[in-house]
């Protein structure tokens, strides 16, 4: 049904919380740190895909709204210059491009894995050697360990102790997606398995790109950032039961 047809944007419209800036950003950035956090969220909640679209539908008729002359919605930002108004409104379709393209890219891989995986035809070891795999492949190890012994950055140590808990200016600038290992047994890793210095190395880096992922994606370039973080998905949330 589409937003329109359906009267909740024009419920949006008469109520008293209807500045789009307000309140379209603070849920599209939630559900895009929550897709690059969970990896299952769309396989498991399908329904998702049909909220994001909503989204899309609204940005757009917002969007045809307060471009108009004269703006048909009410809105804060028609009493802004053309310049401003053409800048704030180009930022934010960006986001919700970029998040509509990651729901639709994993709502088709979901909807393919229904149509040809046969329900139990691999089984959970098998599941795991293919996700061992695929992570061994992809691995970049941190800062003189990688190849070429040349680190991302100034603030790339192979040592957590070495490390700087703001991240640097180099580090802000820098285009190379972060090294972020992955809590799972399996996974490969510099440090030996079940090892306590091994388990302080990821819970240290993860805490810390949570605390600093939102400073550290404006300055880094965008597209490849939160591609990279959305194939990540710190893949401990994923459960070989589902």
């Amino acid at each position: 049904m589409a937003w329109r047809s359906s009267g909740r944007f024009q419920l949006f419209c008469r109520s008293k919380y209807r500045h789009p800036v307000l309140t379209l950003v603070p849920r599209s950035t939630t559900l895009d740190r929550y897709f690059a956090r969970v990896k299952s969220a769309i396989k498991n909640h399908p329904e998702l895909h049909d909220l994001v679209e909503d989204l899309f539908s609204w940005f757009d008729i917002w969007t045809a709204a307060v471009r108009a002359s004269p703006p048909t919605f009410q809105d804060p930002i028609t009493s802004s210059s053309l310049e401003v108004r053409n800048l704030t409104l180009g930022e934010l379709e960006r986001g919700i491009v970029r998040l509509r393209q990651i729901v639709d890219r994993e709502y088709g891989d979901a909807e393919m894995m229904r149509r040809r995986i046969p329900h139990g035809r691999f089984t959970a070891g098998q599941m795991q050697e293919a996700l061992t795999s695929r992570l061994e492949q992809a691995y970049d190890p941190p800062g003189t360990l990688r190849g070429g012994g040349e680190p991302r950055h100034d603030n790339d140590f192979t040592d957590i102790h070495d490390i700087r808990i703001a991240p640097t200016n180099e580090e802000l600038l820098c285009p190379l997606p972060p090294y972020l290992p992955v809590f799972l047994p399996s996974a490969p890793h510099h440090l030996p398995e079940n090892s306590m210095e091994r388990h302080l190395d990821i819970q240290f880096r993860l805490l810390r790109e949570e605390l600093m992922c939102a400073t550290i994606s404006v300055f880094r370039p965008s597209s490849l950032y939160a591609d990279y973080i959305a194939s990540k998905c710190f893949y401990s949330a994923i459960s070989w039961g589902n």
